[in-house]
């Protein structure tokens, strides 16, 4: 009350601002473990590295490397990557999907030109979200103007790293990336594609499909090793 009335006589008037987390649908309720998607490799290779090589001990469980060439020159778009798919059933949540990523990042970037530069690597974890209830034709997508053919996808900055570099010389990262968003709610399906609330509780209502993978983008010649897997939540 003090504060209030001191910016009352410094002539600043006082606004209630709402609350950051304006779901109702979801406030107060208790998050659950639905599925996990499994341990993944992703290795980006430019013409001089190689794919990322793994012997492992007898005994060790190992997780499947997809190997993905890059050309090596230039601003690069990394190619989009699969990290894998999580089938939610009807009702297994009610209001909300959360995705949390597990991931170690092992890259280097390589400034090959006689002077100094900017180079970057950035990662970006797209997201689709399919649902039978998002194949009705008259429902439009008001982010892309079209009908949602039965899926919204999303991207979201994984990381980013931009470095400035003096010429012929390297620098390699190796550190936990971690990634986690709420990538679907009732409140996102009414508020953000104007779907409407009864259509929006049908989606959690049915069978949900979730595909998750990676791109980004690459400046600099080096490589790009992702370590990954994560785990899906609900209420």
């Amino acid at each position: 009350m003090i504060k209030k009335i001191a910016m009352m006589m410094c002539g600043l008037s006082v606004v209630t601002v709402a609350g950051a987390v304006n779901d109702p649908d979801s406030t107060g309720r208790t998050v659950k473990y639905l599925d996990a998607v499994n341990s993944a490799i992703i290795s980006y290779y430019t013409p001089t590295s190689q794919c990322f090589q793994f012997a492992p001990s007898a005994g060790t469980q190992t997780s499947p490397i997809t190997c993905v060439p890059l050309v090596g020159a230039g601003y690069e778009t990394l190619p989009i990557t699969s990290v894998g798919d999580i089938v939610v059933a009807a009702n297994a949540s009610y209001s909300m999907l959360s995705l949390n990523l597990l991931s170690v990042t092992n890259y280097s970037l390589t400034n090959t030109s006689a002077s100094r530069a900017a180079l970057i690597m950035n990662g970006v974890v797209k997201v689709s979200i399919e649902s039978s209830m998002l194949n009705d034709p008259s429902l439009i997508n008001p982010r892309t103007g079209q009908p949602f053919n039965g899926k919204i996808e999303t991207s979201y900055q994984w990381f980013f790293d931009q470095r400035s570099m003096e010429g012929n010389t390297s620098f390699g990262v190796a550190d936990k990336a971690p990634f986690e968003a709420t990538i679907l709610s009732r409140k996102m399906l009414t508020s953000l594609y104007g779907i409407s609330t009864t259509r929006a509780a049908l989606v959690f209502a049915r069978p949900i499909t979730v595909k998750i993978s990676t791109t980004g983008n690459l400046l600099g010649a080096g490589n790009a090793h992702f370590f990954m897997n994560g785990r899906l939540y609900g209420d």
